[in-house]
């Protein structure tokens, strides 16, 4: 049995012109550590973020993360943290970094719903979550939402 399928002839389109990426209307700066153990979510974060004017420390558990937060100190303007890390527990690698004085806001990210993130972290001081797969735009509205407008 053979089928033919007929189709009325196509309307004969222009390549559209090349859409380009609008400037980026959030600047960064200062240090941000990212803490995720996947090795390219910790790339592809340091690949958004260092445009925007962060110097990117990135480290794969939370044991790594608490020490990094330290050693930053006062330059440490943002954290991204992944929601589940070998060695230390996120809950656990928050609270060293808040007993040694760590002040930064704290981004969260994760495949689980908001909802349930909030209900996990509600006794720690978490600042926003960043739900994955994530695109440098989602990123980049969430650091404004947290740090501010440049």
């Amino acid at each position: 049995t053979t089928f033919n399928i007929l189709l009325p002839p196509g309307k004969s389109q222009e390549a559209a012109p090349p859409r380009r990426q609008a400037a980026p209307t959030f600047a960064g700066g200062g240090a941000a550590l990212v803490v995720e153990d996947e090795p390219s979510v910790r790339d592809l974060v340091g690949l958004v973020l260092k445009p925007l004017g962060f110097s990117v420390t990135a480290v794969a558990d939370g044991e790594a993360a608490a020490l990094a937060a330290e050693e930053l100190g006062e330059d440490l303007r943002l954290i991204m943290m992944d929601v589940s890390m070998p060695g230390l527990s996120t809950e656990e690698t928050l609270s060293r970094m808040r007993a040694a004085g760590v002040k930064a806001p704290v981004l969260i990210m994760s495949g689980h719903a908001e909802v349930e993130l909030r209900t996990r972290f509600a006794d720690q001081s978490v600042s926003g979550y960043l739900l994955k797969p994530f695109t440098g735009r989602e990123v980049q509205a969430k650091l404004e939402q947290i740090l501010g407008p440049a």
